[in-house]
């Protein structure tokens, strides 16, 4: 698991909500959001985004759709994501600042 502080609040905000939460690992691709990995050293650039598309578009199939918050991740970590969105045909929303909104409230 993550130690970002955001991560895990906003891991805690889908799990209260019941809406799947993944990550876009450098080192692992896209895993589910509780999955416990070792630490690494891999940063996410534009070779190794390349790379993940395939793994990625594939989990992608399973979703409507994708909301990718970006927070401070490097841009690569997006494009990834949206080349993956592209390949699976799965819309995707990328959200680059967090505000937390009770939407169960809304509907």
């Amino acid at each position: 698991m993550y130690d970002s502080s955001r991560i895990k609040h906003l891991g805690s905000w889908c799990r209260d909500h019941t809406i799947p939460f993944c990550i876009l690992s450098a080192e692992r691709g896209l895993i589910d959001g509780d999955t416990i990995i070792e630490k690494y050293e891999r940063v996410m650039d534009s070779t190794r985004a390349a790379e993940l598309v395939p793994q990625v578009a594939l989990k992608l199939r399973g979703f409507d759709a994708v909301v990718f918050f970006k927070g401070g991740a490097r841009y690569s970590y997006a494009d990834c994501i949206r080349q993956a969105a592209i390949a699976s045909e799965c819309p995707v929303a990328l959200i680059e600042v967090l505000m937390f909104v009770d939407f169960a409230r809304y509907v």
